[in-house]
């Protein structure tokens, strides 16, 4: 190991795998190169997602085919800024393409060898010394420009980091909904109600917590474990003593108000 390597910050990596012995091979494989740093084990999407936000890992070690979230969704669901450097891991070489077409450091197909895993962490490495070097930089930009336009002058930029329209599979068609129009978001079994200004109510397959991941947190605000509603849209809010708040929303829906008032009371300033 070189000086430089001793001295540096260790490698922080989350592991997503719905297999165990999948997952713990590799936390073996890594447990044997230097400077590696295993913050999380992931059995499926959802624990990914969590595990990124909270650890801001260095490298995603990511399995494509998965139960719920796949992989490619996970990443979907990331917000710009938490995405980590990704190496794809998985038995099917089909998803070859899509993987680099998602920006993929690398693609490692099951069964690999130590070496081969070795060769991959020297890629991210290379990567992001590059990054401290400003090469991560252009790149990003070659990225932002297949963003929508940016926004108006004047408005915060972060705001082109998240989708400002939602679509939305109703019957037949696909229902595009601009993010303005959408007062909340409530939790029905495996899916997500999605309640509009207009009176429309659509059905989103999705978790609540890889929606929130990817919504604007200035505009929507997790009131509850089974409820995200969007601010603007808040008419009222209503207490009685102990009891839980009592949200009221413009298209007349009641939500009640687990999280703390103060954390609503400090994002609606």
């Amino acid at each position: 190991m070189s000086s430089s390597d001793s001295h540096s910050a260790p490698l922080k990596i989350v592991i997503v795998d719905d297999e165990e012995p999948a997952r713990l091979r590799l936390k073996r494989f890594l447990e044997g190169e230097p400077g590696i740093e295993v913050a999380a084990l992931c059995q499926d999407g959802e624990e990914a997602i969590e595990a990124v936000v909270n650890h801001r890992p260095d490298l995603l070690f990511l399995d494509i085919r998965m139960p719920g979230l796949d992989g490619f969704t996970v990443l979907r669901s990331l917000p710009a800024e938490f995405r980590p450097l990704t190496v794809f891991v998985t038995a099917f070489d089909e998803y070859a393409v899509r993987a680099f077409e998602a920006h993929a450091v690398d693609y490692l197909l099951k069964p690999f060898s130590k070496q081969r895993l070795g060769e991959s962490l020297a890629r991210v490495r290379a990567l992001v010394a590059a990054r401290k070097q400003g090469e991560m930089a252009r790149q990003l930009d070659r990225l932002l420009q297949a963003l929508p336009a940016p926004p108006e002058e004047g408005e915060k930029k972060e705001k082109a980091a998240y989708p400002q329209r939602l679509t939305v599979k109703d019957g037949p068609r696909i229902a595009v909904v601009p993010m303005e129009e959408i007062v909340c978001f409530l939790a029905e079994g495996n899916y997500i109600e999605v309640c509009c200004a207009d009176g429309r109510k659509l059905l989103l397959r999705e978790t609540m917590v890889s929606l929130e991941a990817r919504l604007d947190p200035a505009r929507f605000f997790r009131a509850s474990r089974s409820a995200l509603i969007h601010l603007a849209h808040l008419r009222e809010i209503r207490t009685e003593g102990k009891s839980p708040s009592l949200l009221l929303l413009a298209n007349g829906e009641k939500v009640t108000l687990t999280a703390p008032l103060e954390q609503l009371q400090e994002r609606l300033q």
